[in-house]
């Protein structure tokens, strides 16, 4: 695959184009967890797997990430930062629909959202910013923000600074019916994660989208907060035999 890196619309990107001799699928936007930036390594062999089957791969910059950082992640100061990151996951899915209509949608194919950690939580996101999503791959997100705050940060932040975050937290609901919306998506957890824990995506899942959605499958491995070789693994067995099988 061939990779770039250039700013659009004042968003730092790395694009990959497939090789010419391969039938093009459509873009794939990678995005990144918290404190982390756009580069390919953080995606493991992900990138260059999907770019192979003939997605044009556009990994982001977050807000306030990578090529852009800005206070509170220049200082590091943890509860400057667990508080500004619910702002980063309402920006950068904002962005992220504007750089797909402006730029990518013309391009035609599919539509594929990947995203790890707070990525993840983007790409549930997205099921509310966009009309159609092809392939959904939220990667030890959440889809219930939340919760997850509540769940993890309490310790961190304490009620009172959790209660000013509410307006944010509002915001961050994901209604379950635009889940239609998504034409294949696959969501994994670690059985194990302490950092964000399983629980909110299974119980998301449970009630809400097995009973209504076919078409999404959730998959629970025996690892803490990562990516494993097997997830990378089921994801390029799933988009070949599951997804594109269907073409």
């Amino acid at each position: 695959m061939e990779c770039s890196t250039k700013i659009m619309d004042g968003i730092p990107i790395i694009e990959c184009a497939p090789e010419p001799s391969i039938p093009y699928q459509g873009v794939f936007f990678f995005v990144h967890g918290h404190t982390c930036s756009k580069e390919l390594w953080y995606f493991g062999s992900l990138a260059e797997r999907i770019c192979k089957m003939g997605f044009r791969i556009v990994s982001i910059d977050a807000y306030k990430h990578g090529q852009r950082i800005e206070e509170p992640y220049l200082s590091k100061d943890p509860i400057a930062m667990t508080e500004a990151m619910i702002s980063v996951i309402l920006k950068t899915s904002n962005e992220l629909r504007d750089l797909y209509e402006k730029h990518y949608r013309k391009m035609g194919g599919k539509l594929g959202i990947l995203g790890i950690s707070m990525g993840g939580h983007i790409a549930y996101q997205m099921v509310k910013r966009l009309p159609h999503i092809d392939i959904l791959i939220p990667l030890i997100g959440a889809p219930d923000i939340r919760r997850h705050y509540y769940d993890s940060k309490i310790e961190l932040l304490g009620k009172e600074r959790l209660n000013k975050l509410e307006p944010f937290f509002e915001e961050a609901e994901i209604p379950y019916r635009d889940f239609a919306h998504v034409e294949n998506g696959l969501m994994m957890v670690g059985a194990n994660d302490h950092v964000v824990l399983p629980d909110n995506s299974k119980d998301y899942f449970q009630m809400y989208l097995k009973p209504n959605f076919a078409q999404l499958t959730l998959q629970t491995y025996p690892v803490g907060h990562e990516v494993t070789k097997d997830m990378e693994n089921e994801i390029e067995r799933y988009l070949k035999n599951d997804v594109l099988k269907q073409e």
